[in-house]
């Protein structure tokens, strides 16, 4: 899993004033590592692939946004990850959103967050065939 460096997410204040920086526990990586793990085993299992796979991702975006008003904050996760095997590629992408009227805190941000890894999930079920398609065994570890 490859990934960027440093804080990729901060919280707002209104007109644009930054109220710190957004850190994940687990970490980013993590996150994306755990749910590529689960989707693929069992994009594998039902496509019959047995032997081990190798994969690789490029996580080019994983950021949360709190753009605030004097009323309340529009806290929204983007998550883009390229997904490569063998020679194919694909482009997956979450987003998921909320207002909230209070502050943007822990819970309100791991929603927006799994909201956005589901719908790579999502993905992953309806696009992830074409990944593991017929020449799968060839890009066998």
């Amino acid at each position: 899993m490859r990934s960027f460096k440093g804080s990729a997410s901060q919280r707002e204040a209104a007109f644009g004033v930054p109220m710190g920086y957004v850190n994940f526990d687990p970490p980013e990586a993590t996150l994306v590592k755990n749910l590529l793990e689960n989707q693929l085993s069992a994009l594998l299992r039902q496509s019959g692939v047995t032997t081990p796979q190798d994969f690789t991702c490029d996580m080019t975006e994983f950021r949360v946004t709190t753009k605030a008003t004097m009323l309340y904050w529009d806290v929204v996760g983007h998550i883009r990850l390229i997904l490569k095997h063998g020679s194919q590629t694909l482009t997956l992408y979450g987003t998921d959103g909320t207002r909230t009227y209070v502050w943007p805190g822990k819970e309100v941000i791991a929603k927006v967050i799994d909201g956005s890894l589901a719908q790579i999930a999502k993905e992953i079920e309806q696009t992830g065939p074409e990944l593991v398609g017929p020449g799968a065994a060839s890009h066998e570890k």
